[in-house]
């Protein structure tokens, strides 16, 4: 609504959030525009902004960005798009399926996992990053969804804190270790204590830890890593003496 007969229909703040504004639920989005002539030739044109991210009741955060205003420049399209989502290292989040049919366009380290219990008319993917983003480019691209990104809490962790490995399943994003303070028998403590390890794709070579992690969606067997402390991060750590201390 904010493009009309051609012109950019701008609006302050206070215009737009009127007498009535319902911040659970706003009904505008930002746009931010700027006039510019061009010369012949290539133009370059670097942009960035910051942007504060919160969490809610549902999730650890919520990022939405439109890429349709692409439809609304001169040839319609955007002749060479990259895409790179960098939720930071060993992260899982969740990427609504509205502006790619599959993943033959994305590359980078990466699991996308098709996200069975979704609602058809949202579908979304489970995506796995280690130390590396996702990319996402495509050439002659027209967008017809919006980007949206969301991390959803575990609400199935909720008032956990003993590890049983024969009805829980642990969780990727590290921000969820915290859940898990002890482990109800010896099993299980050899289970949890490699988490982090089984997140960087550690082969293990004992039965009841392997067929563990094979049954967990996110693992992913890396032959060539070779286990050490020195790659775990400092939240990884101290999780891991609070665990090893508890046992």
């Amino acid at each position: 609504n904010y493009f009309q007969n051609g012109r950019i229909r701008a609006l302050s703040q206070a215009e737009a959030m009127g007498d009535n504004f319902d911040e659970n639920s706003p009904n505008f989005n930002y746009v931010y525009h700027f006039n510019t002539l061009f010369n012949h030739g290539n133009n370059y044109i670097t942009h960035e902004y910051r942007f504060a991210m919160s969490g809610s009741v549902y999730t650890n955060y919520d990022f939405d960005y439109n890429l349709t205003a692409a439809m609304r420049w001169a040839n319609q399209q955007i002749d060479d798009f990259t895409l790179i989502i960098d939720m930071g290292d060993y992260v899982s989040y969740k990427l609504v399926q509205t502006f790619f049919d599959d993943f033959d366009d994305w590359s980078g380290a990466k699991v996308l996992i098709e996200d069975e219990n979704a609602d058809a008319s949202r579908p979304r993917v489970t995506v796995v990053t280690n130390d590396k983003p996702v990319v996402f480019k495509k050439k002659n691209f027209k967008p017809r969804g919006e980007l949206a990104v969301y991390s959803p809490l575990r609400y199935d962790l909720s008032g956990t804190s003993t590890f049983d490995h024969k009805e829980i399943k642990l969780p990727y994003n590290v921000w969820d270790f915290d859940h898990f303070k002890y482990a109800k028998d010896e099993e299980s403590f050899k289970i949890l204590r490699n988490l982090p390890f089984a997140r960087r794709g550690y082969v293990f070579k004992t039965p009841e830890i392997k067929q563990y992690y094979e049954s967990i969606d996110w693992y992913r067997p890396d032959p060539q890593y070779v286990s050490s402390l020195d790659d775990l991060s400092r939240e990884e750590l101290q999780w891991l003496e609070k665990v090893k201390s508890n046992h």
